[in-house]
């Protein structure tokens, strides 16, 4: 959860995301998704588990390094 500020932005992770779709002071939901292709940081005005929510904003996200997929190994 996150903070809306007076000029529509969140800060996460010590990088202001600009939210034109927010209101000030209100609380927003921001999930960063990593797949091996992208990195994206997308915005809600509600929790995953709410019944309804509005995506608001998304954003890339910058890596410096890769993201590597998820390998399961069989019998451990």
């Amino acid at each position: 959860m996150r903070k809306v500020a007076a000029d529509k932005t969140i800060s996460l992770l010590n990088v202001v995301w600009p939210v034109p779709e927010a209101t000030p002071e209100q609380g927003v939901w921001a999930t960063l998704a990593l797949t091996p292709q992208h990195a994206k940081l997308f915005v809600y005005n509600a929790a995953p588990d709410a019944p309804m929510r509005t995506l608001l904003a998304t954003h890339p996200f910058p890596l410096d390094e890769p993201v590597l997929s998820q390998t399961v190994s069989e019998g451990g």
